[in-house]
């Protein structure tokens, strides 16, 4: 579980106390329950802000993150000037669905010296979870400067390239997602919606009709097949995939201003006489 090999970690974990060596391996064995129970059963003066740290950190990896947030904000005097301290509870502001105070935290951490992978993952996602999609941006791109390119990160960059309507570079992530999982419905339905942005209807089709056979976007795969339909004058089927869309998400239309639109723009679509190509 310790690393020898790394002198620098074996001389920290050596130095440190029992308990807190007992702690450290319980968290690399994914025991966060044995760590709850043994922090929260030790007497008050044993309760120092270095335990009282990894007793949120149990929390937040036991899925507690409500319990977890309540420790940190009591640590907050000595935690706010602390990279971990600000990662953690924004991690735990983040997945008690708080996610507004989630970038505040996440950043401050960034500035104190964490800047890796994971910090800059959370970031970009809770600034594409708050719809702030410019946000999002840099910190996603970091993602990839840093190493990280598999499915998670090139769909995070095409889903918030076309957000800001860049749907001619969301395609190229979209692209090399679909490439490292083929099998990704999530991915291959915004590839087609952006192809179909693009004016690239049959591609479009193509794809949203194999997801379509799977079924996981219902509604959502019949309006942009509606869509397309619409556009190169196959006025039928579009009234059809329309019907279809309307049957399993248009009770949503009454909440969602843009799916009211995009209803609104695919009638308007399909009443034309002529159509666009």
């Amino acid at each position: 579980m310790i690393n020898i090999d790394d002198e620098e970690l074996y001389q920290s974990f050596a130095n440190k106390s029992d308990l807190e060596k007992e702690l450290e391996i319980l968290h690399k064995q994914d025991k966060n329950q044995k760590i709850i129970d043994i922090i929260t059963s030790l007497p008050e003066e044993e309760l120092d802000y270095n335990i009282l740290g990894k007793l949120a950190r149990a929390y937040n990896n036991n899925n507690q993150c409500e319990e977890g947030l309540k420790v940190l904000l009591a640590l907050k005097d000595e935690g706010e000037n602390d990279s971990l301290w600000n990662f953690r509870i924004g991690y735990s502001y983040y997945y008690s669905e708080k996610a507004k105070e989630n970038p505040e935290y996440l950043e401050k951490a960034k500035s104190l010296g964490r800047d890796d992978i994971w910090i800059n993952s959370e970031i970009g996602w809770a600034y594409n979870h708050l719809n702030q999609f410019e946000k999002a941006l840099p910190y996603l791109e970091k993602v990839k400067e840093l190493g990280r390119d598999d499915e998670w990160i090139n769909g995070q960059i095409g889903f918030v390239l076309s957000k800001l309507g860049k749907n001619k570079e969301a395609v190229k992530y979209f692209e090399k997602a679909k490439f490292i999982n083929p099998d990704s419905e999530w991915i291959s339905y915004h590839l087609g919606c952006c192809y179909r942005k693009l004016g690239e209807v049959q591609k479009a089709i193509e794809i949203l009709t194999v997801i379509r056979e799977k079924g996981e976007f219902r509604g959502w795969t019949e309006l942009e097949l509606a869509w397309c339909y619409a556009l190169i004058d196959e006025k039928e089927k579009a009234r059809e995939y329309l019907k279809e869309a309307d049957s399993y998400i248009g009770g949503e239309i009454a909440n969602s201003p843009e799916l009211k639109k995009d209803f609104e723009t695919v009638k308007q679509l399909i009443s034309m006489t002529t159509y666009l190509s």
